[in-house]
């Protein structure tokens, strides 16, 4: 449960002094980045369908007592797609792997410190103002996993730079892929 790789990735240094290194240690660099951003990214679409579950039932309540209150599991569908908030920025959004990763369990982890899957098993026994408190806290680790995502962008778009550079230069080659070097 060791976040030693994300913090040595996030580490500024991690990025400096990218053109004295070797190139394979470029694509290592690379990779690592690569695996954190593609952890969190997944561990952050967890939380949003957490974040997303709890405002439904947010909304349900407040719709209680009116023709348009429908069950949560019936809107499930709805909640899940995303089709009625719009806040996601769909053209900022990198490629999605339909994969779990490895390396997600410390990120797991702080997930379910915030809220746990065994916290969504009965919604309706929750308080409203746990429900709110909940979505605060969710919404402030995804505000957090987001800033992190931005930075390991950062690393790997440096990192994906200075290889393209060594390619187009002539200092890496194709052929090196298929050697292994």
């Amino acid at each position: 449960m060791s976040h030693a790789r994300l913090d040595r990735v996030l580490d500024p240094a991690f990025v400096d002094g990218l053109e004295d290194l070797p190139t394979a240690d470029l694509r290592e660099r690379r990779a690592e980045a690569e695996a954190e951003e593609e952890a969190i990214s997944y561990v952050r679409r967890l939380l949003q369908g957490r974040l997303d579950l709890l405002r439904a039932e947010l909304r349900r309540r407040q719709q209680a007592g009116s023709d348009v209150a429908v069950d949560l599991l019936g809107r499930l569908s709805e909640v899940l797609t995303d089709q009625s908030s719009g806040e996601r920025d769909v053209l900022a959004a990198r490629a999605t792997r339909l994969r779990v990763p490895p390396g997600i369990e410390p990120h797991e982890a702080r997930l379910d410190e915030v809220l746990s899957r065994s916290d969504l098993d009965d919604l309706g026994a929750v308080r409203d103002e746990t429900l709110e408190e909940y979505v605060d806290r969710l919404a402030a680790l995804e505000g957090d996993l987001s800033e992190q995502r931005r930075t390991l962008f950062g690393r790997i778009d440096a990192l994906r730079s200075e290889l393209a550079a060594r390619y187009k230069d002539g200092r890496a080659a194709v052929s090196d892929l298929i050697s292994g070097e």
